[in-house]
């Protein structure tokens, strides 16, 4: 381990009340220095200007060893014109014995030790993003940790991004194997001891500019691996952002809070942090969206299909066909018409009825989150009623496009409703060539799906990030964060789980079926550019 051979054992694993009070700096109100991303009156604000930007995810760079790799890696993100990098603030292992490389916390039951060496690899981390110009979203927990200490993955730890610990490495240590995963978000002794950790991070980084923010979990959830207690809800996970936003405005008072959570809705669920009134529209200005409705939903997905039919009916018709279509979900325009109109009349789904136990728009609505996050996985996730995300397969990128654009308009309505900026906080879709690399955040294995021409091929990827982010960009969300960036050329060096085995395989960084490509990269760039001309 490359840390042991500097500091005894004991110096290495500080106990995690000493670690976390050891760093604290004197907090010092920045104001409105240069270098601090505030949020204010629907936007965030740089040095007093509009701050817009595009962004990735790299949560691996905490394991790279040497400091030269770091600056190579944010060199070519900042040379793509990305601002804003996501990576992961915390890694949790468990075991009497600390693991050879990089890890941040140890648990051993009940005991939890902070590994100040491996903090020191997330300092290196700060101090390169600084040096290049780049602003830093802190993840500090994640909701899926699917691999048990005697599950036999493959892949070395940390090359996942849901094997660097999280909320079931809590409940499970210090609870027990019977406890449930929504524990994390309730169990008194849990949330202290995240508090702990929270705060020994937070403090390190009082006083850089180089925070954009701190995000308190990828994903949360009532369930992930570990099943969900029957007392689990939206305002369950609601309360929690609301405890721990507090505690991290309260520790550091020069950087925002943002929820990390997949952007979920609840629609017609009674709201803990309800909207501020709206203001009066000025005449000739419409009213302002308000929360998301049932009849709204129903009207957004009759609007999409029935484009998608007239697209159907102008191609039969150019074909010849009198109304049949190869691979057509429909194959009259009688049969279209019905179609459209039983899915409109249909149940929410899960990205709206709560079911996942988030409610995103009550999550805006707390005051010390100071901006409305979402995220789109629709390989991961189902959104729309059954059958709906994957109804339209003759037009696939249509269908991808069409329901990454929904969502993102929803939540610009919901940014817009509690006036606070948005951020797209996490967007990837699959391809064909990229289903043999392809991880699901609830497995650490391969996930091989039933019909791999479901899936559109590479070269489309990018088309529909384009539609997405020029989505974005006409409606100025200022804030974008593409799953997952590529790099290549890291140094063989960069070891993990023992001599050969290294989360860079061949100087690759990781890819669980979602690394950018060179045209994902080009079209992030150019929204990065188009962007820049927003800001003058």
């Amino acid at each position: 381990m490359r840390f042991a051979s500097r500091l005894s054992l004991a110096a290495l694993l500080l106990p995690l009340a000493v670690a976390a009070s050891a760093s604290t700096p004197t907090p010092v109100k920045r104001g409105g220095e240069p270098g601090f991303v505030s949020s204010q009156n629907g936007q965030f604000l740089l040095d007093g200007k509009p701050f817009l930007f595009t962004a990735t995810n790299a949560y691996w760079l905490h394991h790279l060893d040497q400091d030269s790799d770091i600056d190579k890696t944010f060199t070519d993100i900042a040379n793509a014109g990305l601002k804003v990098v996501k990576t992961w603030a915390f890694d949790d292992v468990v075991g009497s014995t600390p693991p050879p490389g990089t890890f941040f916390q140890l648990f051993n039951g009940a005991n939890i030790t902070i590994n100040e060496a491996g903090l020191q690899r997330l300092d290196a981390v700060v101090a390169s993003a600084e040096k290049h110009n780049i602003k830093l979203i802190l993840t500090l927990s994640n909701n899926w940790f699917p691999t048990p200490p005697d599950h036999g993955d493959t892949k070395p730890r940390g090359f996942l991004s849901n094997s660097y610990g999280g909320a079931d490495v809590y409940v499970q240590q210090l609870l027990g194997p019977h406890a449930t995963h929504d524990e994390f978000f309730s169990n008194p002794i849990v949330i202290a001891a995240f508090k702990n950790y929270v705060k020994a991070v937070v403090s390190r980084y009082i006083n850089s500019p180089a925070i954009f923010s701190y995000e308190l979990m990828q994903d949360p959830r009532c369930f992930s691996t570990l099943p969900a207690s029957p007392a689990c809800s939206a305002q369950t996970i609601t309360l929690w952002h609301a405890e721990i936003s507090k505690f991290i405005k309260d520790l550091d008072c020069n950087h925002m809070a943002g929820s990390g959570d997949g952007g979920f809705f609840c629609v017609g669920c009674p709201k803990l942090f309800p909207p501020p009134a709206a203001p009066s529209p000025k005449p000739g200005q419409k009213r302002g969206p308000g929360l998301l409705t049932l009849s709204k939903l129903r009207a957004a997905r009759t609007e999409i299909e029935k484009r998608a039919y007239a697209r159907s009916t102008k191609e039969a018709r150019k074909r010849g066909s009198g109304g049949a279509m190869v691979r057509a979900r429909w194959s009259a325009p009688a049969t279209a018409e019905r179609a459209w109109r039983r899915q409109s009349d249909s149940a929410a789904g899960p990205g709206y009825d709560g079911s996942q136990g988030v409610d995103s728009e009550d999550i805006s609505g707390i005051s010390s989150i100071d901006y409305s996050g979402f995220q789109y996985f629709p390989d991961q996730n189902s959104y729309g009623p059954v059958g709906m995300d994957s109804a339209r397969r003759w037009e696939q990128t249509q269908q991808l496009i069409d329901s990454g654009n929904l969502w993102i308009q929803q939540h610009l309505d919901t940014a817009n409703t509690f006036q606070k900026p948005s951020a797209f906080t996490g967007f990837g879709i699959l391809s064909q060539e990229n289903l043999p690399f392809f991880v699901p955040p609830n497995s650490t294995t391969v996930v091989a799906p039933p019909n791999p021409g479901d899936f559109i091929p590479n070269s489309e990827v990018a088309t529909v990030y384009k539609a997405w982010l020029d989505t974005c960009n006409t409606n100025k969300l200022p804030g974008l964060v593409q799953y997952q960036w590529s790099e290549h050329g890291l140094c063989e060096s960069n070891k993990r789980q023992s001599d050969d085995a290294s989360v860079f395989i061949g100087g690759n960084s990781p890819n669980d079926g979602y690394a950018a490509d060179v045209n994902v990269i080009a079209a992030l760039s150019d929204t990065a550019s188009q962007q820049s001309g927003y800001d003058d």
